[in-house]
């Protein structure tokens, strides 16, 4: 498969995101097709990238694309603060943006989690 400009393999994000100490990397078919990389670092809290194109025989050649590509927290609120009451940090990737952009994206967003912590 020719990819577009945007587009991009799973594969790709995660051994960026493994290269600067991301571990648990992994790419997670959500439902309905839907391909979400899971994320984290030093804690037990994942982050989030999608949405992206599951790809069921081979989930590293899944298809993400930075036209609509989000990172950020999950929606589930960390251990002592109540649901309703929880706001996760999220970034829009720009189109076109390179991995290494959305890696950058990835560490602003565990950042902004630490300090909650």
């Amino acid at each position: 498969m020719e990819l577009e400009e945007t587009q991009f393999y799973a594969r790709e994000l995660i051994d960026a995101l493994k290269a600067v100490g991301f571990r648990d990397t992994t790419v997670e078919q959500t439902g309905g097709g839907t391909a979400t990389i899971y994320a984290r670092k030093d804690t037990e809290e994942h982050l989030l990238g999608g949405p992206g194109w599951f790809n069921w025989l081979h989930p590293s050649e899944s298809v993400f694309t930075t036209d609509e590509l989000f990172v950020g927290e999950t929606d589930y609120a960390p251990e002592g603060v109540e649901d309703k009451d929880w706001d996760p940090h999220t970034i829009q990737i720009t189109s076109g943006a390179s991995t290494a952009d959305i890696v950058k994206a990835f560490e602003e967003v565990y950042a902004t989690a630490q300090k909650r912590l």
